[in-house]
């Protein structure tokens, strides 16, 4: 805390960590900015003005905490804007903010006598293998029987890794969150002092294409202006095509726009052929209306793809709820939200049609009354109970043959584009039968 200028929250305050139960009150969760802390601390030093501070020794004690409190504050509220001013410094480069002839370092490990370790086999094989100075990058699925479970397990094992011959190990950190990059380069134990300095420049120069670029905002903003000058491009094809030429290794805006166009890109259509035979083979409810379906087929898109997945042999690549929707039909062609689709499977969202509400000239009253109504109740407190009934959704016993439907109102379901989604209302049966439910409610 005291290396990021950051003080801490006094240890008083602790008891009130999730007073404010956002969650329970179904509230939006506010994350707090430079301004609104800067609000609360000047509020707490404004406070600490009042004579009432300086009237009991407990009051004097409280001044201190509620003083350290606002430090608290103020001093966080600096470091986002040393954070915020450092980032957009960072980002307006028009260089990547780290690269390999800089933030790079190596170190030389003498061989091991004794044996390898049994953790180091097979990457001391893959090393011993390669020819001096050839780059072995360090992959853990590759060079481990089982990957790192945590950080630290990664730190002991380059920090204990002597090999069966000596080694130059190269450390690379693109920044953020990604891990340390580890690569390393056989050498002779007998080189002399100019080597030691020459060699390690000649590996980094041979792995320096495959090592990953993180690129800037500035760099791609400026690449993005060039390419509207020539054409109309959508940003997530600018993306992908600043991608592939750049070999850029930032994270996407996009990602998963971004894993679509790239299994587009590498021609990979035939994903959706068994979801279009499982609309086909769909058939109308009503045989007597042709076109016209009373309910639909799948609950859900991860239903339909469920079901297209069971009727695929085993071992076969199921796409993601994302790439099946853009497979979609549009519900307007028309629209420019449409381009997104490519009307492979023709099924879309649709809402079943209902009976209209009508509004009646006397539902103000009745809200109205039912406000002085609760009034009512938190004057009488406990003299008094207030008890809501309503009656929920009908139970239909209606004859054979006649579709009905209860499902939600406005609620849209996957239907094929052939077909029409009706059903009578819940009313529209012989009889029925109605659940109440009665409420006793709680009064302040």
């Amino acid at each position: 805390m005291k290396r990021k200028d950051v003080t801490p929250v006094p240890p008083i305050f602790d008891k009130y960590q999730g007073y404010n139960d956002t969650k329970r009150k179904k509230m939006k969760s506010q994350p707090l900015n430079q301004s609104q802390l800067q609000s609360h601390s000047q509020a707490l030093f404004s406070i600490l003005t009042r004579p009432i501070f300086q009237s009991t020794k407990q009051w004097i004690e409280f001044k201190g905490k509620i003083t350290d409190l606002a430090n608290c504050l103020r001093s966080y509220k600096d470091y986002l804007d040393n954070q915020l001013t450092s980032q957009q410094h960072r980002q307006s480069l028009d260089h990547p903010a780290r690269t390999v002839g800089s933030d790079i370092s190596v170190e030389f490990r003498k061989k091991q006598e004794f044996g390898v370790r049994e953790k180091y086999r097979l990457f001391d094989e893959a090393v011993a293998n390669a020819a001096i100075l050839e780059p072995v990058l360090f992959n853990e699925d590759l060079h481990l029987a089982k990957p790192f479970e945590n950080p630290a397990q990664r730190h002991k094992y380059f920090e204990e890794m002597q090999l069966s011959i000596s080694i130059d190990l190269f450390r690379y950190c693109p920044g953020g969150s990604v891990v340390t990059i580890t690569f390393t380069a056989r050498v002779d134990i007998d080189r002399d002092d100019n080597d030691k300095l020459t060699q390690p420049f000649r590996v980094v120069q041979q792995i320096n294409e495959s090592l990953p670029v993180y690129h800037t905002r500035a760099q791609k903003r400026y690449f993005k202006q060039k390419l509207e000058n020539i054409a109309s491009i959508k940003p997530a094809v600018a993306d992908l095509i600043y991608k592939e030429l750049a070999l850029d290794a930032s994270a996407a805006s996009h990602p998963e726009t971004l894993e679509r166009l790239n299994l587009i890109a590498l021609g990979n259509t035939e994903l959706v052929a068994d979801l279009r035979k499982e609309v086909e083979k769909v058939t109308a409810a009503d045989d007597r209306r042709h076109g016209e379906a009373h309910l639909s087929n799948w609950i859900s898109l991860q239903e339909l793809i469920d079901s297209a997945a069971e009727r695929c042999p085993e071992g076969t690549l199921v796409p993601s709820k994302t790439l099946v929707r853009i497979q979609f039909t549009p519900r307007n062609p028309y629209a420019h939200s449409a381009l997104n689709f490519t009307s492979r499977i023709p099924v879309q969202y649709k809402i079943q049609k209902r009976q209209l509400r009508i509004s009646h000239p006397d539902q103000h009253f009745c809200a109205a009354q039912f406000k002085y109504l609760k009034q009512k109740a938190v004057e009488l407190g406990e003299q008094g109970v207030l008890i809501c009934c309503d009656d929920k959704a009908k139970i239909p016993i209606g004859d054979p043959g006649v579709p009905v439907s209860t499902g939600v109102r406005g609620k849209k379901t996957l239907v094929p584009t052939s077909s029409e989604l009706v059903a009578c209302d819940h009313d529209m049966t012989k009889s029925s039968l109605c659940p109440s439910v009665y409420l006793r409610c709680t009064t302040p």
